[in-house]
């Protein structure tokens, strides 16, 4: 099924502004109040949205509620990981059904395969969009994954197999920090005209998204998980940011004078750890590179790590020190501590934002002329 723009836009107001009336929606469109039945009789008869109880808002006929349909329609969401392929249904409502499927990858076998294999097993009328994420460099417009370590190798492996396994289905390609973005703007109440940087911090791994207007900068030096593979001089070397914020640089670094992994450390983050600090500082000054070179509205500190009070108040004092003093004032910092979920469930919400947004998050592959458009 392939949702016009007014059905995408009506989703996208009944995602935002929570349940409305036809009467409502008109308001908030513009659109004749006929219009907008016309366009939701058919999406409630392809089981996009629902009717709710009616409301008595004074005299006259009792208003109806329109409900995004929970219960009839679904997206697909597949994640390509390191080692393994993790698939799941969602409904509209950005609820997972059932249980994530995973797959273990065997050294050396192409997770595409495997993909391919997934998808057309479970794919089906119920589902809309389908949304396909995987970790590293990705090139959208060619469908093509050209680096990641969850493929074997060094040489490009184009998605065309996974593709022709969707079908008419419509599929959203792109990397899974991309993904994790999606989930943030629609599970945020956020002002979409903001520009706005998430970083997402783990032991070893840091990933960067840019969006502009509510959209993925693919062209940033920050928009597909580069920041984590910046470079920074460190005792006469070279280390990658990513590099730096690990357990196994930070144990280097201690020399044994402090045990404990990094998550454990950055729990108790005491003034005496000084290759602690050294990581901390080391990791500001990566963030503080990206503000000053991107300037963004918002900066999004996604982490388990980021409940740790001590941690981030010494992190945010050294990325104000080495920000441009005119940024300081005009960004604002938010934590998200929940960030973590099954990457599955990210990549689903790439499928969502493509739904309500009908915009495109990577590479949309549409249906045919000859396939069946919700009209």
């Amino acid at each position: 099924m392939h949702l016009t723009q007014s059905q995408s836009n009506l989703l996208y107001l009944l995602h935002r502004h929570g349940p409305r009336s036809r009467q409502q929606l008109s308001e908030l469109t513009g659109w004749r109040p006929n219009t907008v039945g016309d366009v939701t009789s058919t999406m409630i008869e392809v089981g996009l949205v629902c009717e709710g109880e009616p409301v008595a808002m004074g005299p006259g006929r009792p208003s109806v509620p329109l409900h995004i349909d929970g219960n009839r329609r679904c997206v697909l969401g597949v994640a390509v990981r390191p080692g393994r392929v993790e698939a799941c249904r969602m409904n509209l409502l950005g609820q997972r059904l059932g249980d994530a499927i995973t797959l273990r990858t065997r050294e050396g076998q192409n997770p595409v395969a495997q993909v391919e294999q997934l998808v057309r097993q479970m794919i089906d009328p119920e589902i809309v969009a389908f949304g396909l994420s995987v970790t590293g460099l990705l090139d959208s417009e060619q469908q093509t994954i050209l680096y990641s370590f969850a493929v074997p190798g060094k040489s490009a492996l184009s998605i065309e197999p996974i593709i022709h396994a969707a079908g008419e289905v419509p599929m959203v390609f792109d990397n899974d920090m991309h993904a994790l973005a999606s989930r943030w703007l629609l599970t945020h109440d956020v002002d979409e005209d903001e520009d706005l940087l998430i970083v997402h911090l783990r032991d070893g791994a840091i990933g960067a998204a840019l969006l502009i207007d509510g959209q993925p900068n693919r062209g940033s030096v920050v928009g597909g998980n580069e920041l984590g593979n910046t470079y920074l001089p460190v005792d006469d070397q070279r280390y990658r940011l990513e590099q730096v914020f690990s357990s196994n640089t930070l144990e280097q670094w201690s020399n044994g004078s402090k045990p404990g992994r990094l998550e454990q450390r950055l729990r108790l983050c005491a003034d005496d750890d000084v290759a602690l600090a050294k990581v901390v500082d080391l990791l500001a000054l990566g963030l503080a590179n990206s503000v000053n070179l991107i300037r963004p509205g918002c900066l999004v500190i996604a982490s388990e790590y980021a409940c740790y009070s001590r941690f981030i108040s010494r992190l945010m004092t050294s990325v104000e020190s080495y920000t441009l003093g005119p940024l300081i004032d005009r960004m604002r910092t938010e934590l998200w501590t929940n960030s973590a979920a099954e990457p599955a469930e990210d990549a689903g919400y790439l499928a969502l934002a493509h739904l309500y947004q009908n915009r495109s998050w990577g590479a949309v592959t549409r249906p045919s002329p000859q396939a069946e458009v919700a009209r």
